[in-house]
């Protein structure tokens, strides 16, 4: 019996790289999934990402992260987090800030993991004033969402 490939054995590799800290083979392995005419799925283009970011490789993360929206896989709030999170270790401020933004945007939701990694990048970078600047959105984020929460449980 021959294993037939599929995008969730792709995945389930790619997450395994990932952890190890191999982007090099994530990468590759998104690669050969698109040539062995297999839809790459944001879960995918997460891995790749959340690879890259463990690898200190926030450009490759970025061009991940660009390159899925060319074939309409959108990012969710994981695949925010780990481009974010990339960034965070190679001092790019600017980008966590740009993301939590986006994300606004985008209508992905934002959860304390992409607020921290932006608040931490800050920090490393000695932007204190836009830590406090995040800390303050994290705190409207939060009201929004408990907004929706009373209202959808009829409490409003």
């Amino acid at each position: 019996m021959q294993l037939r490939h599929n995008i969730i054995i792709y995945n389930s590799t790619m997450n395994a790289c990932a952890s190890a800290t191999r982007w090099k083979v994530a990468l590759c392995l998104l690669e050969s999934c698109q040539r062995a005419e297999l839809s790459p799925t944001v879960v995918s283009y997460g891995s790749a990402i959340s690879a890259c970011e463990k690898g200190g490789e926030w450009q490759l993360a970025s061009f991940v992260f660009h390159s899925s929206r060319e074939v309409a896989v959108f990012p969710n709030t994981i695949t925010y987090d780990a481009y974010i999170s990339s960034g965070e270790k190679a001092g790019q401020w600017q980008l966590g800030i740009h993301l939590l933004h986006s994300m606004c945007r985008d209508k992905v939701e934002r959860i304390d993991v992409s607020f921290n990694a932006a608040i931490s990048a800050c920090e490393k970078a000695g932007r204190w004033h836009f830590a406090v600047q995040t800390l303050g959105a994290t705190a409207k984020n939060r009201q929004s969402v408990n907004n929706l929460f009373a209202v959808k449980c009829g409490e409003s």
